[in-house]
C-alpha cells in the first residue's frame, strides 16, 4: 500500500523535472514568453488533475482504473512547479520568500477544510455518489482558482518590489534605508556605514 501510494508522487516528481526542463529550453530559446510558460504549465498542472477527478467519478470499484487515472492526474500536477511556484519571484524577486509564505499559508486552508467537509458528505453515506460529490467539489475549486490565475497573473517586476532608498543630504548617492535607521550625525560618510 505504501508503495502504491508513492507512485503518483513519483511520477509527478519526474514529470515536473522533465516538464521544467522543456520549458526552460523554449524560455532560452525565446520560442515562449515567460507569462505564456506560467499559464501553459498552471492549465496543464492544474487543469489536468481536474479532469482526473472527473474521470474518477466514473471508475466506480475498478481498483487499477482509479489508480491510472490517480498517476497521470498527480503526475500532470507537476507542471504547476513551472507556474505559481515560479511566479513569485518573477513579481518580486526581493521579497519572493515572503510572497510564497503568504501564498502556501493561504493555500493551507484546503488542507483542513477538505477533511471535514469530506467527512460531512461521507459520513454513514460511504458511496460512490458522496464520493463523486467529494471530487465535483474540488473540481470546481481547481476550475475557479485556476481561471483566476490565468486571468490575473503577471510576470512583471511589481512597483512594491524595490523599497525606496533615502537620499543622505549633501552627498550624491543613496544608502538603502535599511543603513539609514541609525540616526546620522552631521559629517557621517558613506564609508562608516
Amino acid at each position: 500500500n505504501g508503495v502504491l501510494s508513492s507512485v503518483p508522487y513519483l511520477i509527478m516528481w519526474i514529470f515536473s523535472v522533465v516538464f521544467g526542463g522543456i520549458a526552460d529550453r523554449l524560455l532560452d530559446a525565446g520560442k515562449i514568453s515567460n507569462l505564456a510558460i506560467r499559464k501553459i504549465s498552471m492549465s496543464i498542472g492544474v487543469f489536468g488533475p481536474m479532469l482526473g477527478l472527473i474521470a474518477m467519478c466514473f471508475v466506480n470499484c475498478d481498483g487499477a482504473l482509479a489508480m491510472g487515472v490517480l498517476c497521470v492526474a498527480v503526475g500532470l500536477n507537476g507542471a504547476v512547479y513551472s507556474g505559481f511556484m515560479s511566479s513569485h519571484q518573477d513579481l518580486s524577486p526581493n521579497l519572493a520568500s515572503s510572497l510564497l509564505g503568504l501564498s502556501n499559508t493561504v493555500a493551507t486552508i484546503p488542507g483542513f477544510v477538505s477533511p471535514v467537509v469530506t467527512g460531512s458528505i461521507t459520513d454513514g453515506n460511504e458511496t460512490l455518489s458522496a464520493w463523486r460529490t467529494v471530487f465535483l467539489i474540488s473540481v470546481g475549486t481547481y476550475l475557479v482558482s485556476n481561471i483566476f490565475y490565468l486571468v490575473f497573473i503577471s510576470t512583471d517586476i511589481q512597483p512594491w518590489n524595490e523599497q525606496n532608498p533615502k537620499t543622505v543630504p549633501g552627498q550624491n548617492y543613496e544608502l538603502p534605508s535599511v543603513l539609514l535607521d541609525h540616526e546620522m550625525e552631521e559629517g557621517d560618510t558613506k564609508e562608516r556605514y
